[in-house]
């Protein structure tokens, strides 16, 4: 009987022995298992971000597609002409030459009013008044410069038809420049004791400061005073 027991203690041992080994190797293939586990749902969840980022990026597209056709209504509707667009920003922009060159003096005129003039009070006329307008080309007064210079002419002589000159520097015609109407006014008096004669042409020249000149002429009618009168 101890013979028996014997045997079987040492059955249990070596049995003991071979199932041992196994059971100390179990914690680390319980290990493994974990991390296998984690690593599957690891690679579902990044599957599942792929699933939600692909739908939102479908979600986009669909939204991007919707607010298209959405203007694309508006438009079509009848209402459309009811919406006020934003105004344009207006952008600085420097004008071309040729808008500027169209400022510049084209010619000369002079006004209706010109004409022989009485400021004495005395019978007889006294000299000239002058309404010198410098026009562009479209014949809008320009205030511009200029040297003018004045020339009665006596055209019933066959030589020497000058009788009077008078010149007006720039910066002189500066201040004779007058607001209404927009032009130079010049008051010429008679130069010398011959008088004018009764039908003179006066001839009116204007120099710019950039070396431009333009003229014009106008004859004029003018009031001897009455012994002049007597003795032509």
């Amino acid at each position: 009987m101890s013979g028996r027991i014997i045997y079987s203690l040492l059955a249990g041992l070596l049995l003991a022995g071979c199932v041992g080994p196994p059971r100390r190797s179990a914690a680390p293939s319980a290990e493994s298992d974990r991390v296998d586990r984690l690593e599957a749902q690891l690679k579902e969840i990044s599957a599942s971000l792929g699933a939600v980022n692909s739908r939102l990026g479908d979600l986009d597209t669909r939204t991007q597609a919707l607010a298209d056709e959405l203007t694309r209504a508006r438009r079509a509707s009848p209402l459309a002409p009811l919406e006020v667009a934003p105004p344009p920003q207006e952008k600085e922009s420097t004008p071309p030459p040729e808008t500027v060159e169209d400022f510049e003096v084209e010619r000369i005129s002079l006004g209706m009013l010109t004409g022989s003039a009485d400021w004495d009070g005395k019978p007889g006329d006294d000299g000239i008044i002058v309404y010198l307008y410098p026009l562009d080309r479209s014949g809008d007064t320009v205030k511009r410069a200029g040297d003018c210079t004045f020339e009665l002419f006596d055209l019933r002589r066959s030589e020497h038809p000058l009788v009077m000159k008078w010149h007006v520097a720039a910066a002189e015609a500066a201040g004779l420049w007058q607001t209404f109407p927009g032009c130079y006014r010049f008051k010429l008096s008679w130069q010398g004791p011959v008088p004018p004669p009764p039908q003179p042409v006066l001839k009116a020249t204007f120099l710019t400061l950039s070396g431009r000149e333009f003229s014009e002429t106008k004859q004029l009618r003018v009031k001897l005073p009455p012994a002049a009168e007597q003795a032509k």
